[in-house]
C-alpha cells in the first residue's frame, strides 16, 4: 500500500522536476555524439534536386565558400538556346539565383552559341565561374564573376570577354580549371589544341587590373608544356603559398599509345616538375591509359594526384601523393584495382577535415566516395556500397567534390532518376560534433519579454501551462488512488 502511494507521489516529483526544470531527463544528447551522414540541403538530393527542369541538366562544379554558403554552377540545355551556364547557390529557404537570372533562360552566359564544361571558384572578387564558347568551329574560354550585385567581364582588355581577341593562333580551347592564388585572384589552366595538330596546356591569373597575364609567357604557345604530343585535361590547385600547381594527361607519341599523367609547379621564377613529375612516365608511370588528372595540396604543402587508370578493359581510380622526394601511392592506391577497387569514371579529388585524400567518383550506377583511413581505403559514410552518395535508382555522373570550411566534404553530380531527365544533384557528408544543447533560462536569469520574438514569455507560459496539466493529473491520480486504498481497507476490516 505504502509503495503504491510511493509510486504516485513519485510521478508527480517527475512532472515537477521535468517541467520546472530542475533537470532534462529527455535530452540524450552529449557533446561527445557524432552525427554522421550524407545529407542533402533543401531538397538538394531527390526530385529535381537543385536544376529542377525537364532538360538536361550537365558538368556541375560546386564551390564551399563557408559552412553553408555553397555554389553550384553547371550547363544547362535551354530550348531556342543551346546550352548555357547556371548557377545557383544555398539560401535560408532553399536553392537560390546568384543575381536576377542566373538559372533561367540565358543564365550567366546568355548567348545563343553553346556554353559547356563550367569550372568555378570564390576568389577576393566574388564567385569566378570559366567556361568553353562554341561559335562558328572555334572554342574559346569566357569568363564572369559576381560582384554581389550583377555578373561582370574579368578581361576588359578583351572586348569579346574572351581570353583570345581575335585574331587568334588557336583552333580551340578546352577544359578550363580554376584555382585562387596568394593574392586572392583567380588563376586559370586550359588546353589549346592548335592546327599542326597537337595541343598544349596553357596558364594565367588575373592581376588587380583585372587582365589576365601569364608567367614566363605561359599564356601562349607553347604553353607550360611544350611537347610533341598531345597535353589534355588539366587541372589545377594552389600550394602553400598560393602559387600554381597544374597536372595534366599527356600522350607520349612513341608508338605505345600510352598516356600518362604529368605535373609542374611555378616556383617563383620558372615552371619545374617534382620528382620527375614533368618528363616520361611522369606521377603515374603506367603501361596502361592514364587520364582525367585531379590535383590537391594538403595542410602541410604535400601535393597529390588521382587519375583515371585503365585495367584491363575498365578503369580504376588511382593516386599518389608526393613526399619531397618521390611519389608514392597509399596503400594500394596505384596498383591492381587502386584505390576504389570498382569501375570508376570521373574521379574528383579532395580532402577531408583530417586532411586525408578522398574521390568521389561514378561507378556503373551512382556516384561514391572513398577515403584514405590512413592505413586503407574505405568508404565515406559507407559511400562505396549500394546506391552510394546518390542512390538515384538511374544514372548518376560528372561528380565533383569540394570541402566546407567546417571542414565537410560535399559532392555534387548529375543524375537522372526513372521518371527525370538529369538534373543537378548535391550531397553533404557531416562528421562534425553535435555542439550540446544550451541548457533552457531560468526566469530570474532573463527578463521577461512579449513573446513575439520567441522570447522568455512564450516559453514559460507554456512551461506553466504544462506544469499546471501535470500537477492536476498528478493530484487526481492520487485522489484515485487513495479512493481503492479505502475500499481494500473496508474489505479488509
Amino acid at each position: 500500500m505504502r509503495s503504491t502511494l510511493a509510486r504516485a507521489c513519485g510521478c508527480i516529483v517527475f512532472a515537477l522536476t521535468l517541467f520546472l526544470g530542475l533537470s532534462d531527463p529527455l535530452d540524450l544528447r552529449s557533446a561527445s555524439a557524432q552525427s554522421q551522414s550524407w545529407s542533402e540541403l533543401a531538397g538538394s538530393g531527390t526530385g529535381g534536386g537543385i536544376s529542377s527542369t525537364p532538360e538536361l541538366s550537365a558538368s556541375p562544379s560546386v564551390v564551399c565558400a563557408g559552412a553553408d554558403e555553397i555554389y553550384v554552377v553547371w550547363e544547362e540545355d535551354v530550348p531556342s538556346l543551346g546550352k548555357e551556364i547556371y548557377v545557383r547557390r544555398l539560401g535560408p529557404s532553399g536553392w537560390i539565383e546568384v543575381g536576377t537570372g542566373s538559372a533561367s533562360d540565358g543564365g550567366i552566359s546568355g548567348t545563343y552559341s553553346p556554353s559547356t564544361n563550367p569550372k568555378a571558384v570564390m576568389t577576393s572578387l566574388g564567385l569566378v565561374v570559366a567556361w568553353v564558347e562554341k561559335a562558328a568551329g572555334f572554342a574559346r574560354i569566357l569568363t564572369r564573376y559576381y560582384d554581389g550585385v550583377t555578373w561582370k567581364k574579368l578581361d576588359m582588355s578583351a572586348p569579346d570577354d574572351s581570353l583570345t581577341p581575335a585574331p587568334v593562333p588557336y583552333s580551340s580551347y578546352d577544359s578550363p580549371d580554376l584555382a585562387v592564388n596568394g593574392a586572392g585572384f583567380p588563376m586559370l589552366v586550359w588546353a589549346a589544341f592548335t592546327p599542326g595538330n597537337n595541343a598544349e596546356i596553357l596558364f594565367a591569373q588575373l592581376s588587380g587590373s583585372q587582365t589576365w597575364a601569364g608567367l614566363a609567357g605561359s599564356d601562349l604557345l607553347p604553353g607550360i608544356t611544350d611537347t610533341p604530343g598531345f597535353s589534355v585535361q588539366p587541372a589545377i590547385a594552389a600550394d602553400a603559398r598560393g602559387l600554381p600547381v597544374v597536372t595534366w594527361c599527356e600522350d607520349l607519341r612513341d608508338g605505345s599509345g600510352n598516356f600518362e599523367i604529368r605535373l609542374l609547379r611555378w616556383t617563383g621564377s620558372a615552371w619545374a616538375g617534382e620528382g620527375g613529375s614533368a618528363s616520361g612516365g611522369g606521377v603515374s608511370g603506367t603501361p596502361g591509359i592514364s587520364a582525367r588528372p585531379d590535383v590537391a595540396v594538403d595542410g602541410t604543402g604535400r601535393i597529390l594526384v588521382s587519375w583515371q587508370e585503365q585495367v584491363s578493359a575498365r578503369y580504376a581510380a588511382y593516386l599518389k601523393r608526393y613526399d619531397g622526394v618521390r611519389w608514392n601511392p597509399l596503400g594500394n592506391s596505384a596498383t591492381g584495382d587502386g584505390a576504389v577497387g570498382d569501375i570508376v569514371n570521373w574521379p574528383s579529388l579532395g580532402l577531408t577535415r583530417t586532411d586525408e585524400p578522398v574521390i568521389a567518383y561514378s561507378g556503373p550506377t551512382d556516384v561514391f566516395a572513398r577515403t584514405w583511413n590512413g592505413s586503407t581505403w574505405v568508404g565515406l559514410g559507407g559511400s562505396d556500397t549500394g546506391g552510394g552518395i546518390s542512390n538515384m535508382g538511374g544514372l548518376a555522373l560528372s561528380p565533383a567534390l569540394a570541402r566546407d570550411s567546417a571542414g565537410n566534404v560535399c559532392v555534387a553530380w548529375s543524375g537522372a532518376s526513372p521518371l527525370r531527365s538529369y538534373d543537378i544533384y548535391l550531397r553533404r557528408w557531416i562528421d562534425a560534433p553535435i555542439v550540446p544543447p544550451t541548457p533552457t533560462p531560468r526566469p530570474k536569469d532573463h527578463p521577461e519579454g512579449d513573446g513575439s520574438d520567441g522570447s522568455f514569455c512564450s516559453r514559460s507560459t507554456a512551461r506553466f501551462a504544462s506544469t499546471t496539466l501535470w500537477i492536476a493529473g498528478g493530484i487526481l491520480l492520487c485522489l484515485f488512488l487513495l479512493g481503492r486504498l479505502r475500499i481494500v481497507s473496508r474489505r479488509l476490516l
